[in-house]
Parts: structure tokens; sequence; C-alpha cells
């Protein structure tokens, strides 16, 4: 542990417990362990509820049944039949689409924020330590698999032409957004975006006094690079987004007393959390006749509520997916007040197609969730942030002038890091309000 250091050896054993043991430890058995499906009836529980029809010929019986195997056979929409229920099994969901990026994704960020908490532990009682803390590594490679899962998902939803013209439309929408939010971004929020480029642009120029490097002169490079990395980002945000506020719709309509006063959490801290960047806030709290708190003690309630948001989230996750898993009943019941004929095969597909959807569904659920958590959590380690009240100090070798620590120092990492949370934070938010809009205005329940 010498040699190695204490973060290094803790990331190892951690990542020699997950290659040994990754595939048969699954922390999504126990999110997903209360909830109910529902299984469509099987072919021979439809025929009984036909009315009986009479042939005369034991070979026109058979002939009848191999074509109804074949090509499925007409039943009234308003059939009286019943859904049976059953617990979701893992084991099933192995077969579904991304459910090997949930799997690892529910085992990575518990072990990802125990190497935080133990590196964390181990800064506050060792601040002049010069181990390598692997937490930093760990988010981001935490943030790079949230950020591929999101693209796989897109992916997987363009399916049809509704989708890609939504996804065109609102990701013009989000473009023009973000400049104007990039833009101004210093004049409202405590970024501090500009000071961080003019750090940039001082390295670069010193740099250059050893080797020939353009320095530019306008953030416009900057803010467009920015909005189109971001509204990327952003475009991936869109169907999670819209599922989210689908089941939010149904959980708070399912709710009792005590749900319909909690519930409004899960969208309204994502508010405060983009209210607590704003310069009146940090005016009022840090400068004003009675200072409320410190810079750092605003900047880590800034963290913390990202925090609380994401517990929050994780805590609804059970009433919330059965939302999903229930619209196969709410189907059912809307189909059974129509009148008409269905094939027994389109029944049944229809049923099991939210079951077979659920894998998707826990992605588009957690992995927003895990993202803001991951740059939360990066925003303080990189800051010098600290949840125990002492900071760790902060070493900063000023002998080369070409070493990461010196490009991407505090002021550097705090602006860049607060930027990415805000923006995310800021696109799941609005995302999320015009999701709950489109669901009132055009799936209103009773």
């Amino acid at each position: 542990m010498a040699v190695l250091g204490f973060s290094v050896v803790i990331s190892l054993s951690i990542l020699c417990v997950l290659s040994k043991l990754g595939s048969r430890l699954s922390l999504l058995r126990l999110l997903v362990s209360k909830l109910v499906r529902y299984i469509a009836p099987s072919n021979d529980e439809l025929r009984a509820l036909l009315p009986s029809t009479i042939e005369t010929n034991a070979k026109q019986r058979r002939k009848r049944k191999e074509e109804e195997e074949a090509n499925g056979f007409n039943i009234s929409r308003q059939l009286p039949f019943t859904l049976k229920k059953a617990y979701v099994r893992v084991d099933e969901l192995e077969r579904f689409p991304l459910y090997s990026s949930i799997h690892w994704l529910c085992l990575f960020v518990p072990a990802c924020l125990l190497v935080f908490i133990l590196n964390d532990i181990f800064l506050f009682w060792y601040p002049k330590t010069t181990d390598i803390n692997t937490s930093t590594i760990w988010l981001i490679v935490g943030i790079a698999f949230c950020l591929q899962i999101l693209a796989r998902l897109t992916a997987l939803l363009l399916s049809g032409d509704d989708e890609k013209s939504l996804l065109f439309s609102l990701s013009i929408l989000i473009f023009f957004t973000l400049f104007v939010f990039t833009v101004f971004v210093d004049r409202i929020f405590d970024i501090s975006l500009l000071d961080a480029y003019t750090h940039l642009r001082k390295v670069a120029g010193e740099m250059a006094n050893e080797e020939v490097i353009i320095k530019p002169d306008s953030p416009l490079l900057l803010y467009i690079s920015l909005v189109v990395m971001f509204t990327s980002i952003g475009c991936s945000l869109i169907f999670p987004s819209f599922r989210f506020a689908t089941m939010f719709q149904g959980a708070y309509h399912n709710a009792g007393p005590v749900g319909k006063i909690t519930l409004p959490s899960v969208i309204l801290l994502p508010l405060f959390t983009i209210i607590s960047f704003t310069h009146p806030f940090r005016l009022y709290m840090t400068e004003g006749r009675r200072v409320w708190m410190t810079m750092q003690q605003l900047e880590l309630t800034r963290v913390l509520l990202c925090v609380v948001w994401c517990i929050t989230r994780l805590i609804f996750f059970r009433p919330f997916l059965q939302v999903h898993l229930d619209l196969a009943y709410e189907k059912v019941a809307a189909l059974q007040r129509q009148s008409g004929k269905i094939k027994n095969i389109q029944l049944q597909s229809m049923i099991f197609q939210y079951y077979s959807y659920l894998c998707p569904a826990i992605a588009q659920y957690l992995t927003p969730t895990a993202l803001i958590l991951f740059l939360s959590l990066l925003l303080k380690v990189t800051t010098g942030l600290s949840f125990w009240g002492v900071p760790p100090e902060v070493i900063e070798s000023a002998s080369n002038i070409a070493s990461l620590s010196t490009v991407f120092n505090t002021t550097v990492c705090r602006s860049i890091f607060s930027f990415s949370l805000l923006s995310i934070v800021s696109l799941c938010f609005g995302l999320e309000l015009v999701g709950l809009i489109y669901d009132s205005y055009f799936f209103r329940r009773g």
C-alpha cells in the first residue's frame, strides 16, 4: 500500500471483486423485487371465453386449430378476460434489450460511491497526502458510461417517423436555448466561465514561449463547442425525460395523500439547484446583511442538493416503474371499452411489450440520475470541497507549466463542472416540464 497508495489499492480491490463476482451479484434484483407485471391470457383461456362452434368433421377441427396457431384467431375487444399478475424476475429480464447496461450500472454506482467515500475519509485524516485520488477516474468513467447508455437508448427508440421528428424539432430548440444560456451564463449564474477561459488562454500563452500554439482571442469557439456538446447530451435526455413525466403523472394519480405531497419534490428539487447557482442567491447567502454561509458551504450545498435529488429519485423508483408496468392493464381496460375484433397474437403482444420494455424504462429512469450524481461528486472532488467540514489542502506544483494541475486548476474545474452540472440539471428540469405538459395535453388520466 505504501508503494501504490491507499486510493489505488482500494480501487484495485473493488475492481477485483467486480471482475470475479460481477456476473453473480445482482443489485438490480433488489430494485425490481416488488414490481408486479401482467401476464396475457393464453390461447386456450381465450378460446374458452369464445362462443362454441360446432365442427362436423375432426379433420376440419384440426385444420382450423392449425390455422389459428399459425395466423391467430379473432376475438372480441370486449371479451371479459382477466390479466394474471406475477412478480418481476431478473432471470427473465436478461433476455430483454439493455439488460447488461443496467446490470453493470447498478453495480458500478455503489462501487464508485464506495471508492469516493473511502477516499474522502482518507483525505480528511491525511490532507497532505500526495497519493493519486482515483475517485476522479471512477467518476469520469461513470459519466462516460452513462452517456453511452443514453446514446444506446436514443438509437433504440428512433424507430418511427414521429420519434425522429420529435427529436429533430426539440434538438433545434435545445440548441438555440443552450446558445443563449451559454452566452449569458456568467451574468446570471455563479459559474465564472470566462475566468476559466482567461486562465486557459494565459496558460496557452505561456506554453507558446516553448511551442508554436495559436492563442484564441474570442470565447465564441468555446461557446459553440459547449453548445454542440450539450445539445447532443440534451437530445439523449429527451426520451428519458418524457418517460419520467409519464411515470410521474401515473404515480401522482395513484398516490395517497402523503404521496401527493412528497412526489412533487422529485420535480422541484432541480429547480432549487438551479436557483442556488444564481448570483442573487449567492449574494444573499454569502454577502447579505446576515451571512448565512461561506462560499465553500454554498458550493457544498449545491452538491448536496443534487445528491438529495438523486436519493429522492431512487426512493420513488418502484412507484414510478410500477406505473410503466400498469400501462398494460390500462391499455387492456381501454381496449375492452371499444368495439370490433382483434387478433389474439396482437393482444398478447400488446400486453407483453410493456414488460419487454422494462429494461429500457429502468435505464431511462436511472441513467440521468447517475449522470447528475457523478457530475456533482466530480465537482466536489476537483474543487477540494469536503463533507467533513475541513477541506483537504490543495497542493499545486508551479514548477512545471505544462502539468495537468496547472492547466486544470480549481478555478477551471469549478467553472467547467459547474457549467456541466447546471446545464444537465436545467435540461432535465426543462424537458420534464415539457413532458408533463405533453402528457397532460395528449394523455389525460381520469
